[in-house]
């Protein structure tokens, strides 16, 4: 579809809606193609035209596509949230609720990747919570904030197990159609547990989450959350390695290899976002190869 509307445009001339494709094929760009610049490219050109064409009723969906997919790419992920706050504004002055519940979502979400102190992402995930929790078209985004505010409890040890997703704002043992049937959801449900479980000690539980993540990223656009797992992955394999098999040790180096490749791409185009990332991961693996002198390079 996205690929029909980009070459209509281009044949015949551009529309409002227009601007979203160009945004959403700047995304596929990105992420299936691995063309950053062209992706990031076609991005702009989603933006610039929605302004040119004054579509304002269809600004929180091309910011949070924007915004979202695209971005990170090539600038730091923090300036993502102020326009993040503007779609929320414009989805809630249009009546486009199911965008502004996706801005409020990512925008939260973003607060978390970015590292703010947990109570701000706590505040401002109780605040999203309580406005998506009006709106039948933002049950998904209300639970994804939901699973996002446990999870900072958990963090907090403010949780009845650290290691589970399971309090008195969101229980994952109890699953909804709602969120099953969203692949965004639970891929964000799967890095939430990936992190807790990487950060609290139990490995296996981060790989299993990061590989079950892994398969709803197939079928979706480049969130920014996806490029993470990778990283949470790689820690989790590197930290479990001296735990497993001859053989198993080298499927586990064979993947954060795979992993590594990609994060390299990504920390070309946007150091602010991925280097550190990238050398992180570098010198977790220098160090269970016992390679003392590169490690401590990389470590600083």
């Amino acid at each position: 579809m996205v690929l029909a509307m980009v070459r209509l445009s281009v044949q015949y001339g551009n529309c409002i809606f227009s601007s979203a494709a160009y945004c959403i094929y700047g995304a596929m760009l990105c992420d299936k193609l691995g063309d950053i610049n062209s992706g990031y490219r076609f991005g702009q050109l989603g933006i610039q035209l929605l302004y040119q064409m004054n579509a304002y009723y269809l600004k929180a969906k091309v910011y949070m596509i924007y915004n979202t997919m695209i971005k990170h790419f090539k600038e730091p992920v923090s300036e993502t949230l102020p326009n993040l706050i503007q779609g929320i504004q414009s989805g809630l002055e249009t009546g486009d609720l199911v965008y502004s519940g996706y801005d409020a979502f990512f925008f939260t979400q973003n607060l978390f990747f970015c590292n703010h102190p947990l109570d701000v992402v706590a505040k401002n995930a109780h605040k999203y919570i309580e406005l998506t929790g009006n709106n039948s078209k933002s049950k998904s985004h209300h639970l994804g904030l939901k699973i996002l505010l446990q999870t900072v409890l958990n963090l907090q040890h403010l949780s009845k197990n650290k290691l589970l997703i399971i309090g008195d704002i969101f229980t994952e043992n109890d699953i909804s159609s709602t969120l099953f049937e969203n692949s965004t959801m639970m891929s964000h449900l799967n890095l939430c547990k990936t992190n807790i479980s990487y950060l609290f000690g139990d490995y296996d539980a981060a790989i299993s989450s990061s590989q079950q993540l892994k398969e709803y990223q197939e079928s979706n656009p480049a969130f920014f959350m996806y490029l993470v797992n990778n990283f949470y992955y790689s820690l989790s394999l590197l930290a479990n390695y001296n735990n497993k098999s001859f053989p198993e040790r080298k499927k586990y180096l064979n993947q954060v290899q795979i992993n590594q490749k990609r994060m390299k791409l990504w920390a070309h185009h946007a150091p602010c976002n991925f280097l550190h990332k990238y050398d992180l991961v570098e010198a977790e693996k220098a160090r269970i190869l016992g390679k003392n002198d590169l490690v401590i390079d990389l470590y600083d």
